[in-house]
Formats: C-alpha cells, structure tokens, sequence
C-alpha cells in the first residue's frame, strides 16, 4: 500500500493570498512581508492572536484585513 501525504486544505488560501509576501515557505519578503517561522512575531504567535493579525490585518504597514474576504473557519486554519 502506498502512503499518500494529507494536504491541509488552507495551503490553497496562503497560497493565494499570502506567499506574495510572506513568501511560499513562510520565509518572508526583504521588501514585504515578514517571515513566519522560527522568528518573533510582532503582535503575537498565538492562534487568538494570529487570527486578530489576518482578520484585520495592519494597513499602514501594508497587510490588508481578511475579515471581509475569508471565513472564520479559514481564517483560523491559516492561523493554525
């Protein structure tokens, strides 16, 4: 038997609208956005918190808020 790796359906959603600048392994942007792993996050690495970051994102630094654009359930599968 073959083993088949599971694909977590909210790839497609970074995928699309945040590897531009969070880049495709999470590693950021020099330019955009900052990387996502094994680096202190500004607002907090928490789900609660990750989720508040992507809901409403921060437009003065250039992150649009995602309320308006995913549902809850997306948004915290991206957060996880």
């Amino acid at each position: 038997m073959r083993y088949i790796e599971p694909v977590d359906p909210f790839v497609a959603n970074y995928e699309e609208h945040c590897s531009d600048c969070h880049g495709v392994n999470l590693a950021g942007s020099l330019t955009l956005g900052p990387a996502l792993l094994n680096t202190p996050l500004a607002h907090g690495d928490s789900v609660a918190a990750l989720s508040k970051s992507i809901a409403h994102g921060f437009p003065e630094k250039g992150m649009p808020a995602y309320v308006d654009l995913l549902s809850p359930e997306e948004i915290r599968g991206l957060a996880i």
